[in-house]
């Protein structure tokens, strides 16, 4: 599978940009501009935990599809936070494989060829043996090596992911469990022993607050985010706070991992953190992406990119406009939408394009470059239906959103 150290793209549901997130996105959209990841949104969704609707990347363009009908969700309190996967709308990927298990991708923590999970997946496929739901889940994630863990009293969703964190393939980070009973955490360790992985204390505080009757996810320091090298780490208010954020520096130094704490005191009052809330992936990066785009016209404060092949596409083509002061970088769409008339475009000299290509360079990294690249060869269907006449290279395109 891929690992969160692996991946260089993170998916959002929609829900956060509006006003009850306020506070918390704009601080989680300042650390993400910081190192530059520019965040995909999932429209369409009814909570912000889109972990658990979303798939699980397996390789470089491979995925698998679980389904998320969680128990805790299916009744009449809870019903309207219900997201339906086929319903929602994002940057879908190619190959996606369903499987026809109920599993929340909450509840899978995972390494590159390791899994745990809590026991709930059984309670969740009744209708099979555990020896089907184990052998299915092994092949659909491709891994060797899966384990269960008890799941944590009182906790309304039973995933994995507020109880443990791989930090390598051989090391698991697991919450301090002091307040559990001695017969939960002799279960727990019982279960941990058989992984035969090496076990890390990590800094955890039990809840003590509610919200509309269940509890809250502060304290809950182990759902932090991990995008590549980068690790979004929560902070609740909490006495705590200090010695959790020491303790992921110390695990994650500089200059090799980048730490940088939020304020997540809003988001855990739903019941959940930074994993929770985030789908980070791996997109491959097409670093010679530069050499596909071509400007008609720009500077450093505003300029138009279109892809190579469309040079003499003078009725219509894909173009983004982009800002690269600012790194603003906007959705690909037709040019004579973009602007009522432009002229035709057969008098770009090869000092323009390399000029403008300097530019680009200069304020967007590699990955930034090869996203505005995918966005022209890979067209969301509005965008198709926006121009006026396709380009020859688009004809057998089959945009899916």
């Amino acid at each position: 599978m891929i690992t969160d150290f692996e991946t260089n793209k993170v998916f959002l549901s929609a829900l956060l940009k509006t006003n009850k997130y306020e506070y918390f996105w704009k601080e989680l959209e300042r650390i993400l501009e910081k190192h530059s990841i520019k965040p995909e949104f999932i429209e369409n969704t009814h909570d912000i935990w889109c972990r658990d609707y979303m798939p699980i990347q397996i390789g470089e363009k491979e995925y698998v599809q679980f389904k998320y009908f969680p128990d805790y969700y299916v009744n009449h309190k809870y019903i309207k936070r219900l997201t339906i996967q086929e319903e929602l709308q994002y940057l879908t990927p190619d190959n996606i494989k369903l499987i026809d298990l109920i599993v929340d991708g909450g509840n899978i923590v995972k390494s590159k060829n390791k899994a745990i999970m809590t026991e709930k997946v059984f309670k969740e496929n009744k209708n099979r043996t555990r020896k089907s739901v184990v052998d299915m889940l092994l092949k659909a994630l491709r891994i060797d090596e899966l384990y269960f863990i008890p799941v944590q009293p009182y906790d309304l969703t039973g995933h994995a992911d507020g109880m443990v964190r791989f930090y390598d393939e051989n090391t698991l980070l697991v919450n301090k469990f002091v307040q559990e009973t001695d017969s939960w955490r002799k279960k727990l360790k019982y279960a941990l022993a058989k992984t035969r992985l090496n076990i890390v204390e990590f800094p955890y505080i039990y809840s003590d607050e509610k919200n509309e009757g269940e509890w809250t996810a502060k304290g809950c320091y182990i759902n932090y985010a991990q995008i590549g090298n980068l690790i979004i780490f929560p902070q609740f208010n909490i006495n705590e706070d200090g010695n959790a954020l020491r303790r992921i520096k110390e695990l994650y130094p500089e200059p090799a991992y980048h730490v940088e704490p939020i304020d997540a005191t809003d988001v855990a009052k739903e019941g959940g953190v930074l994993n929770c809330l985030t789908w980070n992936t791996h997109k491959p990066i097409i670093h010679n992406a530069i050499d596909y785009l071509i400007p008609l016209y720009g500077d450093e404060n505003s300029m138009l990119v279109i892809h190579k092949d469309d040079i003499n596409e003078i009725n219509d083509a894909l173009c983004v406009r982009l800002s690269p002061k600012n790194k603003e970088i906007k959705t690909a769409w037709s040019i004579q939408k973009t602007f009522k008339h432009i002229e035709p475009i057969d008098g770009i000299s090869t000092e323009d394009i390399d000029g403008a290509r300097s530019i680009l360079t200069k304020y967007y990294s590699s990955e930034e470059l090869s996203d505005i690249l995918e966005s022209l060869s890979s067209p969301t269907k509005n965008a198709m239906i926006e121009l006026m006449e396709i380009p020859p290279r688009l004809k057998n395109y089959r945009p899916k959103n």
